[in-house]
């Protein structure tokens, strides 16, 4: 994995199963099954050949309330210990074996006659929608590409079909004993390889299910809900089950992603192992490091003549050319034009159509000015040009290189040199650069037709620049060929300026656990929902569920979850808000540029509040308010404990506490913090416990004459969290409610209570009954790493935020194009669109963000494909309007042009007609603009 050997999360499982074995052997129990539950991995055991890794199992059984142990499941966990690291926790879980499950009542349905229909259910579903093929050797090696790279033993899976949310396939088992040393592999009951294959029919999901591996992301088991491994599994290298797969990929942005697995023996509905619940979580720009710029892309360059030559040193030198069997017959468009100057230099000239002349064998030299260009010749000029061009032995060609018009002429010769291999060259000439074009003219002639005994060059452009004459080569572009590599890798990160003209950023930690790795990747957002709300940042608050999220012990796909801003955009549906209000919100995600998120979970900021004390509010004051009064049903003369009193919850829930005349407890981690909360909120001495050990749950229940306290608000981690039960007023048998408040949660799947808490606050602060929670740590986004250790130490009191100042510096990756590369307040016409091109073009459009798309033909006739063309685009929210417009007719144009402007008028949302797209060559082409 990422160039390094990582043992598989199934080696886990299979070690948890192994110990699980030898237990029940030991205790003389009959075996059918095995069963995992809450499997957690939490970190990689990384194996390396200049170090030693010792690994250990410990299982116990596991603990039910605070006295009594289970009968039936055991707890694991896989640690390892290196001279490097130290020891290591890498999985976590509860395992057990379990009876034949047939026995169960003839009286009742079993519990295991369910699973086997609907095993059954699963396995015609899962067919019946996947059903495209999959390459397993490409699977593989895009895999390996990312940085996955299974060897021949790990690859286990075959024969697979997919779709976007299933696939299906044959888990053989490899021959795994083959590899080892001498030969021998111990008895298992399952082995770790053919187990963790299981696991690969995520990945064609992953891929997006369609035949193909659109994956730009590696992933890594992080959670299992749940396991059972029967006792029949195939052992036999060459035997196989038929392995299924079920889930679904959350798009575009890489998210934590569940997944359901089972497999069969072939047509079977038994399942013989399965996985429910397994997570796979997105890992975040794993290697930064900046590989080598392919060299895909080049570009035509010009270069001096003399130095493209080979030229080498001759005997004789030429003191005179000879020019007499030249032919020399000068053709104008107007042939009264006036021919002094030439005849200045050259006596007589002959102005002659090209109809009088016979190009056959003739070396013919074209003499183009302005007014001399292929945009204003008639058809008859344009058949002699045609006929002097195709007959002439050798053509050169000169033209105005600044003339827009005068490029009609590149590729035109082009053209014919490719279609008829004609011998026809260009002369571009700079007037800017150029004070005697007759010298750059007798250049290319000597290059073309040299008098000296030289070959004739190959070069057919040539473009004079100054005195010297140019012609083309192909070089690499270096500027192409990075931006292609931009935007394919990840890319080095710099030190970049935070604000950026037309850049938005957004937080991303590299490798969880390192916050060194905190740095800004680009954001580029979806449309914005009818519901939503957009804020430019200008505060962002921290918490330490950001600080779990960064230790990659939390599976989430972004950081922040409160803010402060102005608000830049709104719903339709949004009513409540305006741009430019400010506000304060709850959003998914807000170390950034910009954030958004759902208007219920926004609340204006007083007027006197400022932005820095308006980002501090929303989570601490609102996850107390929930619960203390929503959950914990907290009333007037009832005891609470608050752990963490000094944090910003801990404040919170004092004052909210305080508000209802609560008796109120704390506990804090020094005493520093505790002499905070004796001055600010007057808490007695007698009511402050240390919270860094167990023993204010003996504190408590003296303090309270062993009665206990009502409801507890606990942010502690560990196994201190056990010892509330103590603390608690009744036993657990006596109505004792355990619920836990996450309000990102709140405000996605309650809006309304969201709304109402934010409300609730707001009004609180208003009539002044709580006041935001001190002291108030601010830091500048160029200090987010020291702000991010700063609260995961445990010793800041109150609150952290974050402000972006004008000049700061950050941690960044280059920039890259928004996916979205067309607007969808835009409409495009798109000339010859209803053919098989056009319709081509208006499905790759839709994929890129156009909304509104109008093809144009002279018939407008919607046949069966474009029809189908309608049809495929409209789920995307994209409008395809068909109009008759002959192109070639400027009455047709005008007429079509005012049809676009009523689009326009009509729209809620005023549309530009964009420059039309052309779909073939077309003579003329219509030009509209809004109104």
């Amino acid at each position: 994995m990422q160039g390094m050997v990582v043992y598989p999360t199934a080696g886990y499982l299979v070690v948890a199963i192994e110990a699980a074995r030898r237990r029940a052997e030991q205790a003389d129990i009959e075996i059918c099954q095995y069963e995992l539950r809450e499997v957690i991995v939490g970190s990689a055991l990384v194996l390396s050949d200049d170090t030693d890794a010792e690994t250990t199992i410990n299982l116990r059984p596991y603990t039910e309330g605070t006295r009594g142990s289970s009968d039936v499941w055991d707890e694991f966990r896989v640690c390892s210990w290196t001279s490097k690291r130290g020891w290591t926790e890498h999985c976590t879980g509860q395992v057990r074996v379990r009876s034949d499950p047939k026995q169960q009542s003839a009286a009742i349905s079993s519990p295991f006659d369910t699973q086997i229909a609907y095993t059954k259910a699963q396995i015609a579903r899962i067919q019946k929608s996947a059903t495209h093929h999959l390459d397993m050797s490409h699977m593989y090696q895009v895999l390996s590409d990312l940085g996955a790279g299974y060897g021949p033993i790990f690859q286990d899976i075959g024969n697979c079909y997919s779709s976007p949310h299933n696939s299906f396939g044959d888990l053989h088992v490899r021959d795994t004993r083959s590899v080892m040393p001498k030969g021998f592999e111990p008895p298992l009951t399952i082995h770790p390889s053919f187990l963790h294959g299981l696991l690969h029919f995520a990945w064609p999901l992953l891929g997006q299910g369609l035949g193909r591996m659109d994956l730009d992301t590696l992933y890594m088991p992080t959670m299992i809900k749940r396991v059972t491994v029967g006792l029949n599994v195939p052992t036999k290298a060459g035997q196989f089950l038929k392995g299924y797969c079920s889930g679904s990929l959350s798009l575009p942005s890489p998210e934590p992603t569940k997944f359901d697995l089972f497999a069969t023996e072939e047509g079977s509905t038994e399942p013989i192992i399965t996985i429910d619940g397994l997570v796979m979580t997105p890992l975040r720009n794993p290697d930064t490091r900046r590989e080598d710029t392919h060299k895909l892309c080049y570009k035509i360059d010009w270069h001096p003549l003399a130095e493209v030559e080979n030229t080498v040193e001759g005997d004789i030198q030429i003191r005179r050319c000879a020019t007499e069997n030249l032919d020399l017959d000068y053709i104008h468009k107007d042939k009264d034009a006036n021919t002094n100057e030439q005849t200045e230099q050259k006596g007589k000239v002959s102005v002659r159509d090209f109809g009088d002349i016979d190009f056959s064998q003739k070396q013919l030299v074209l003499l183009q000015t302005e007014a001399t260009s292929l945009r204003y010749l008639t058809e008859d000029g344009f058949e002699g040009l045609k006929t002097a061009l195709l007959k002439a032995q050798t053509v050169l060609w000169v033209y105005w290189a600044d003339s827009p018009d005068a490029q009609m002429t590149v590729g035109l010769t082009r053209t014919l040199r490719s279609e008829t291999l004609a011998r026809i060259a260009t002369l571009g000439l700079c007037p800017v650069d150029i004070e005697t074009p007759e010298k750059s003219i007798q250049a290319a002639i000597s290059a073309l037709w040299p008098t000296d005994g030289k070959q004739p060059s190959k070069d057919l452009e040539f473009q004079a620049k100054g005195s010297e004459l140019f012609v083309q080569r192909i070089v690499e572009d270096g500027v192409a060929n990075s931006f292609v590599h931009n935007e394919t890798h990840d890319m080095t990160i710099s030190t970049q300026p935070f604000r950026q003209l037309g850049r938005r950023f957004k937080i991303q930690i590299r490798n969880p656990g390192a916050l060194d790795s905190l740095h800004l990747v680009n954001d580029n957002p979806l449309p914005l929902g009818k519901d939503q709300i957009e804020l430019r940042v200008k505060v962002s608050g921290l918490n330490f569920k950001d600080i779990v999220v960064s230790m990659g012990q939390l599976a989430q796909s972004y950081l922040g979850i409160e803010y402060s801003g102005i608000v830049s955009n709104i719903g339709s549906n949004v009513k409540n808000f305006k741009i430019g209000q400010r506000v304060m919100a709850m959003p998914e995600g807000c170390f950034s540029t910009y954030a958004r998120c759902s208007a219920t979970s926004a609340a204006e900021i007083p007027a006197n509040m400022s932005f820095e004390v308006a980002a501090s509010v929303p989570v601490v004051f609102c996850t107390a308010c929930y619960s203390l009064f929503g959950l914990g049903q907290l009333q007037a003369g009832e005891r609470v404990l608050i752990h963490a009193g000094a944090g910003g919850v801990g404040q919170a829930a004092i004052m909210l506490a305080q508000t209802i005349g609560a008796d109120i407890f704390v506990t804090v981690g020094s005493l520093h913090k505790k002499q905070f909360l004796m001055s600010q909120y007057d808490i007695p001495e007698s009511r402050i416990f240390y919270s860094r050990d167990a023993s204010f749950a003996r504190s408590i229940r003296r303090a309270t004459g062993d009665f206990g306290v009502d409801v507890i608000v606990n942010s502690l981690a560990g196994d201190l969290f056990a010892r509330d039960l103590g603390v608690s007023r009744a036993p657990f048998e006596h109505n004792v409610n355990f619920s836990s408040v996450d309000l990102t949660k709140v405000g996605k799947f309650k809006p309304q209570l969201m709304k109402r808490l934010l409300g609730d606050v707001g009004r609180l602060l208003s009539e002044r009954s709580v006041h935001p929670v001190r002291p108030l740590s601010v830091y500048r986004i160029s200090e987010i790493e020291k702000a991010f250790r700063t609260l995961q130490n445990g010793k800041s009191m109150g609150k952290i935020v974050v402000v972006p100042h004008e000049g700061d510096q950050v941690k960044a990756v280059a920039p890259k194009t928004s996916p979205t590369l067309l607007r969808p307040d835009a409409s495009y016409i798109l000339v010859g669109g209803a053919g098989g091109l056009g319709r081509s073009i208006a499905k790759w459009m839709s994929s890129k963000g156009a909304k509104t798309i109008i093809p144009v033909s002279r018939q407008a006739t919607i046949d069966e494909k474009v029809r189908s063309l309608i049809d495929t685009v409209a789920p995307l929210g994209v409008q395809i309007i068909v109009k008759a417009c002959n192109v070639s007719s400027q009455g047709s144009v005008e007429a079509c042009t005012v049809f676009y402007q009523q689009i326009s008028l009509c729209r809620a949302t005023f549309m530009r007609i964009t420059e039309p797209v052309h779909v073939r060559e077309l003579i003329t082409a219509p030009t509209a603009s809004a109104p």
